[in-house]
């Protein structure tokens, strides 16, 4: 319990009212077959693992959880256009410094870090893999990850999750 899937749930639940249970699982491949099986309605999951399905036909895409459609799923609508304006889930890494590195290094490793991911070949890579890059300042990631607690924290409250 408490996986991104888990938590896009709970989140659906509050935006919408709608009543289901969610089903924990360990990884995406037995809730894939689980919903291929028909022993699960919808699930949650990485657009990556699921593409082979939707290729095949085996599974049907509702929704991508981003602001913008996937270029890897052009035809699928984003929430957003599927009815649900707020609704976003995105797992999402970034690179961090300790507290009281100078601004100046800071700044120097920013700079750094969005030059490569906007290199070709790492946006070649990760669009492979079905990921965003998208690289931003120092203090927009800051104001992000703030905004990831605010929300996420929020989520975990309403459905009463307690960390084991």
């Amino acid at each position: 319990m408490g996986a991104y899937s888990h938590l896009a749930g709970e989140l659906l639940k509050t935006q919408t009212g709608a009543d289901f249970t969610a089903i924990p699982y360990q990884g995406s491949a037995p809730a894939i077959n689980d919903l291929l099986a028909g022993q699960t309605q919808f699930i949650f999951n990485e657009v990556i693992t699921a593409i082979p399905f939707i290729k095949a036909g085996t599974l049907k895409p509702l929704a991508v959880a981003y602001r913008t459609r996937a270029p890897w799923l052009p035809d699928v609508p984003t929430t957003a256009e599927a009815g649900l304006s707020n609704f976003e889930v995105t797992s999402w890494y970034g690179v961090v410094v300790r507290s009281g590195t100078p601004a100046p290094l800071v700044h120097r490793l920013s700079r750094e870090l969005h030059a490569i991911v906007q290199s070709a070949d790492f946006r070649k890579r990760y669009d492979d893999i079905g990921a965003f890059t998208v690289g931003n300042t120092p203090e927009e990631f800051g104001r992000f990850i703030q905004a990831e607690t605010v929300k996420w924290t929020a989520v975990v409250k309403q459905a009463g999750i307690e960390p084991n």
